[in-house]
């Protein structure tokens, strides 16, 4: 799990998914000698892993195939080790946020947040700070059942309303409650440090779409999630996240939804009746995501550009250009022109990338001060 500015995932999924692609982060960031950590491979390395950021990678794949020998050894800085994370913020306070939570009557949703007033494309929404964190390596449960006993009882109420979407498998058929913290933190919780996972109270009131109106991303350099508007929101509209990759077809999707959350999903994008076309275009957006990276890697800038602007096109006509989206796509565009020696391309790529992630970061961010240095 890792979350690192200023380039975002194409999907920041819930935490039993794990299928987020790992950030490509800007040369900047890293000494030009660093070499890939993982076994067999000596690319050049442009991101460290964000935990403890003594080791490098040349790509998120190359991190993920790491992992399992990485984690044995991985530790936060000191500085970073001293302060918990569920302590840095309290939680907001819902009377001071542009929406509501209330009860869905459209579609069987339970609770859902309402937007309370017009809100603009971009516009920061909401950042929460976990009200506990777990290790994703924590099989035994015993941090996680430390974490819970640490909560004030107003903490603890908020995390056990929460779903449970393995709680009817667990119940005994006498109609008890077998809602259990593991449950609600693998139902529920998202990705914070590297191989840590956050639980967030109120942004775990969004409900899914598979054509979301908000994006979000985990800024450790507070210690929050952040949540923007993807586009405009009128008051009284639904704020919609995404629980699994959107560019999926409909039916993997409805089966990653049945299997881990236990809910089919009924929204626009699952209803339409020209689902064939739309899955095509998602899938091929996804091949794009990826065609575009393995390009640049080989030196093919020409053809890594062209699926660039492919992929951005497809995002586009799906209602999925969210600004986080298109930081990523830019960025690759921006790779294969710096690689290529086209420096006019580059800087105009990059400028992209700077524009959108000023929509989906906090001002005088980590990533947008590099992405400065790097203009």
């Amino acid at each position: 799990l890792t979350d690192s500015p200023p380039k975002p995932s194409p999907a920041d999924s819930r935490m039993p998914h794990c299928t987020r692609i790992t950030d490509r982060l800007p040369a900047s960031t890293m000494p030009a000698a660093a070499v890939c950590n993982a076994p067999g491979c000596s690319v050049a390395a442009s991101k460290t892993c964000a935990r403890c950021k003594a080791v490098a990678y040349c790509s998120g794949q190359c991190q993920k195939l790491d992992w399992k020998k990485h984690k044995k050894e991985c530790a936060k800085p000191a500085s970073a080790a001293a302060a918990p994370v569920a302590a840095a913020r309290p939680s907001p306070v819902l009377s001071d946020l542009p929406f509501k939570v209330a009860e869905v009557t459209t579609y069987a949703g339970g609770l859902g947040c309402f937007a309370t007033r017009p809100i603009a494309f971009g516009e920061l929404i909401l950042r929460e700070a976990p009200v506990l964190v777990a290790d994703d390596d924590d099989a035994s449960g015993r941090q996680l059942e430390a974490a819970v006993a640490r909560l004030t009882p107003e903490a603890r109420d908020a995390v056990f309303s929460l779903v449970d979407s393995q709680e009817q498998e667990q119940g005994g058929g006498d109609g008890s409650n077998a809602k259990t913290a593991a449950g609600i933190v693998r139902s529920n919780a998202y990705p914070t440090e590297e191989g840590q996972g956050g639980l967030f109270p109120v942004f775990a009131r969004f409900n899914h779409s598979c054509t979301p109106n908000v994006s979000h991303r985990w800024n450790g350099d507070v210690g929050q999630r952040l949540v923007f508007a993807t586009r405009a929101v009128q008051a009284g509209e639904e704020l919609l996240n995404n629980y699994v990759p959107t560019t999926m077809a409909t039916a993997a999707r409805q089966s990653s939804l049945r299997e881990k959350f236990g809910f089919d999903c009924s929204c626009s994008a699952c209803t339409q009746p020209s689902q064939e076309s739309s899955d095509a275009c998602r899938v091929r957006a996804a091949e794009l995501d990826e065609a575009a990276y393995r390009h640049i890697s080989r030196g093919r800038y020409k053809e890594g550009i062209a699926a660039v602007e492919e992929h951005i096109a497809l995002l586009e006509q799906e209602g999925l250009a969210s600004p986080a989206a298109l930081v990523r796509a830019c960025y690759d565009g921006y790779q294969a022109c710096a690689h290529g020696g086209d420096n006019k391309g580059a800087l105009a790529w990059l400028t992209k990338v700077y524009g959108y992630t000023k929509q989906s970061d906090l001002e005088g961010s980590a990533g947008l001060k590099e992405l400065e240095a790097a203009m």
